[in-house]
């Protein structure tokens, strides 16, 4: 079983990368966020879960270990597989789809694409528990949903004008105040990336 991969990054596209470990090309399963993160030739660590099936062994690799194991918990879920837990971790922050889970927040879980409303309350009420004790035992602290929606909206405005997702995030989180609304907490940004 692999644990993590550390070397050189061949190749990024939309969904996989190839990570070189040692004159070897390691084909990795990643999301979206994943990607925009990484870059060729950039040394990295991906730490990796893998699924072995009869036709197919397939990596699944992650930024970190904590993110790795948000998708191993996720699989957990009736009806989850590999592409909807990527999908879902693509498609929301991890404090945001942790608070999803621990406030029983289906509806939140719907606004991401491919994920109805029967199956958003059937993961909520399989994994509900087990991410309230996960988190418990996490050093993870979870963002009010309200501010993450700000800071998310921001970043979201800033990657379609052309900035690198890690690049905003960093200083949109530096500049954000408790009592700002997304235009202000966006000029603000803009004025710092200048």
């Amino acid at each position: 079983m692999y644990t993590f991969l550390s070397g050189e990054i061949a190749f990024v596209g939309l969904s996989t990368c190839v990570c070189n470990v040692q004159g070897v090309g390691y084909e990795v399963m990643i999301h979206a966020q994943t990607a925009q993160q990484l870059s060729q030739s950039q040394q990295v660590c991906l730490y990796v879960h893998q699924q072995v099936r009869e036709d197919a062994h397939t990596l699944y690799g992650f930024l970190t270990m904590h993110e790795r194991d948000l998708f191993r918990m996720l699989l957990q879920a009736s009806g989850v597989g590999p592409k909807l837990a990527l999908t879902l971790m693509a498609g929301m922050e991890v404090e945001a789809l942790l608070a999803a889970f621990i406030n029983k927040d289906a509806a939140l879980l719907c606004k991401v694409k491919g994920v109805g409303t029967k199956l958003a309350e059937k993961m909520v009420l399989e994994l509900h528990t087990k991410f309230a004790k996960w988190q418990g035992s996490s050093s993870l602290q979870l963002a009010k949903p309200a501010l993450r929606s700000v800071v998310d909206e921001v970043v979201s405005a800033l990657v379609n004008l052309g900035y690198q997702s890690n690049q905003v995030l960093k200083v949109v989180q530096s500049v954000h105040a408790p009592d700002m609304n997304a235009e202000a907490l966006l000029k603000k940004s803009l004025q710092a990336l200048v």
